[in-house]
């Protein structure tokens, strides 16, 4: 089963559209050709809708024993990767700090989490904290319940993720078809009785949900 890195960068500045180039290039090349991990993500965040300006990446890893050899063959990065240290260094003049989650997908949507790069203009990115003990029961709710409900609207799944350290605590990614598509959404929800009916259900199976939209950026750099 593959492992996912999820990270939100809070960026300094107007430096979003170089840290984004940073990645694309030498960062993502560097740590895929040396440590076989691929960047699957890398998205803006939509200020109006989340914390601004930041960048999000999601990193895949082939399993766990993927992960544990990276992590040995990266950290201390400062004595095993030169040029890594290097990429690190020019990052931190384009971003303050950031936040990682250690992330598997649930074994309904382990075949589904096949993000990416560039393979839709416009996420919906949903942090979902379920009541203790109840991630099982919402992903199946989220599985048999709520899948062709998405489905009928146009909403694809990218990506169910359970925190591999956190209890109680996962990330739903879905695909949109364009800011038209999200037009739609919003204009129906309301109205759209299978929405709210499962939206009555996350009342039942969750404490929190909290969401936000990701864009992926066009060939060049964001200047934002």
């Amino acid at each position: 089963m593959s492992v996912y890195i999820y990270e939100r960068i809070d960026i300094d500045g107007g430096g979003r559209g170089r840290f984004i180039d940073l990645l694309r290039g030498r960062w993502a090349n560097h740590v895929e050709g040396r440590y076989g991990v691929r960047l699957a993500g890398l998205w803006a965040t939509v200020g109006s809708t989340a914390g601004w300006p930041e960048a999000a990446l999601l990193w895949e890893m082939e399993d766990w024993a993927h992960f544990a050899r990276a992590q040995q063959d990266q950290y201390p990065v400062e004595d095993k990767d030169a040029f890594g240290t290097e990429l690190r260094a020019q990052a931190l003049e384009y971003r303050k700090y950031g936040h990682s989650s250690l992330l598997t997908p649930s074994p309904f949507a382990s075949e589904l989490a096949q993000v990416r790069v560039g393979e839709a203009d416009v996420y919906l990115y949903e942090d979902v904290r379920t009541r203790p003990g109840g991630m099982r029961a919402y992903h199946e709710a989220l599985a048999g319940e709520y899948l062709p409900v998405a489905a009928e609207r146009g909403l694809q799944l990218a990506g169910a993720f359970c925190h591999a350290l956190q209890p109680n605590t996962g990330i739903n990614l879905w695909r949109l078809d364009g800011w038209d598509h999200w037009v739609e959404l919003m204009e129906s929800e309301q109205e759209h009785a299978p929405t709210q009916s499962w939206l009555g259900r996350c009342a039942e199976l969750l404490d929190d949900l909290d969401a936000y939209l990701l864009a992926t950026p066009p060939p060049q750099a964001l200047r934002t």
